[in-house]
């Protein structure tokens, strides 16, 4: 049977400074070890390589040929060694690699793209192949590995995907500035809105029931719906030129400017989640920027 042997950094460690000093007793000082382990050492390289790698002449020893290829090979080596080490250790680690990422519509504008742009350059070496889904095709892409890893909200939980909540967001009442209600200086009660149309989330699987339907009928209110949308940014727009009022999470009512109310038991939230296939490890790379993000 063919028996591999295989050459060990300890190995070329010893036969490097015996090489640098040429001289078996100075190298175990430098080393702080026996010179026989030295020699185990040089006399394992050789029967691996199948050749001399030093010539002896009186106390000193003297590289041969291929001795001096090796000691070339080996300083290369442990000079690569040390810039992996460096590069590890260091703070500014050189991220690299292409990702496909999805997320729900809008949040490309207002959330995910300025501040990956910034993150790309420093890193340029990033490649991002980006699309916009609802979230229940990216809970389907991601879990199917068509996606590394999506953006969305309320995701419904599954075997197939592993999660993260990045920001945990206010969701409530929106108009624009300029709506009647919004100029009324006494409290606003939720019956006040009756009178204008409201925007209204279609369902789908794959994500979590719409809060808002859930405390508009626990208030036992029928609100007058003339738009059903399936993105919130799409109702951020309908909601600006129109006096209709829609629950938004407060990152797209900020970002469009609109007037927000709370009212007594009709408030919640929305959580933004990142996804990623839960046969895979979420890519350090994509860790680190979200892990700043969030």
């Amino acid at each position: 049977m063919l028996k591999i042997r295989t050459m060990k950094t300890d190995q070329l460690a010893y036969f490097r400074e015996a090489a640098r000093w040429q001289h078996l007793s100075k190298a175990s000082n430098s080393l702080n070890i026996s010179i026989s382990s030295i020699s185990h050492a040089i006399k394992s390289l050789e029967a691996e390589l199948g050749c001399k790698l030093f010539e002896k002449r009186g106390k000193n020893i003297f590289l041969t040929q291929q001795g001096k290829l090796l000691s070339l090979k080996v300083d290369e080596l442990f000079d690569h060694m040390d810039l992996i080490k460096n590069e590890i250790q260091s703070d500014e680690v050189i991220w690299s690699g292409k990702y496909r990422i999805g997320s729900s519509p809008g949040l490309d504008q207002i959330y995910f793209l300025p501040k990956w742009s910034e993150y790309q350059k420093k890193y340029p070496e990033l490649i991002l192949e980006y699309s916009s889904h609802r979230s229940s095709t990216i809970v389907d892409l991601v879990s199917k590995g068509e996606l590394d890893f999506g953006i969305c909200f309320d995701p419904v939980s599954s075997p197939t995907i592993s999660s993260k909540t990045l920001l945990k967001i206010p969701h409530r009442v929106s108009v624009r500035k300029g709506h009647p209600i919004a100029k009324k200086k006494a409290a606003i009660a939720l019956k006040d809105l009756l009178p204008y149309s409201c925007c209204s989330p279609k369902m789908y699987p794959g994500i979590e029931i719409c809060k808002q339907h859930e405390i508009l009928a626990r208030k036992k209110i029928s609100p007058k719906i003339d738009f059903i949308f399936e993105s919130y940014i799409t109702a951020a727009h309908r909601v600006s030129f129109t006096n209709s009022w829609c629950y938004l999470p407060q990152t797209f009512a900020d970002h469009f400017g609109f007037k927000q109310f709370q009212f007594s038991g009709c408030n919640s939230e929305v959580q933004l989640k990142l996804i990623w296939p839960a046969s895979h490890s979420l890519p350090r790379a994509i860790a680190a920027f979200f892990d700043n993000l969030a």
